[in-house]
């Protein structure tokens, strides 16, 4: 089995440690990778009201990051723009929030 791919999308350059570490937590015998990327300006545009433009950055950042297993979208306020990101073969699209309610069922 091939180690799994991870790529990790936050909007805030501080969380992107924790979030990674939690993932190596979840697989302490895995060599897993993870690319990891920040879009400060996806938070901005959100707080100004241009939420068009908050969601075309996040589809933008997932579009350059790469081939993944798994694309994780790191904060609530991203999970809406998870509906315009392409698909890509082989790749997973979480959002926190359906992460959260697939957990609690």
């Amino acid at each position: 089995m091939t180690a799994p791919r991870i790529a990790l999308i936050h909007a805030m350059p501080i969380a992107i440690e924790p979030t990674s570490g939690a993932f190596r937590e979840l697989w302490p015998q895995a060599r897993i990778t993870i690319k990891t990327r920040t879009i400060p300006a996806a938070t901005k545009a959100l707080q100004q009201g241009r939420g068009a433009e908050h969601d075309r950055l996040i589809a933008t950042a997932a579009a350059e990051i790469g081939a993944c297993d798994a694309l994780v979208l790191g904060q609530f306020s991203m999970a809406r723009a998870a509906t315009g990101i392409p698909p890509c073969p082989g790749r997973k699209v979480l959002t926190s929030p359906h992460s959260a309610v697939a957990r609690l069922k």
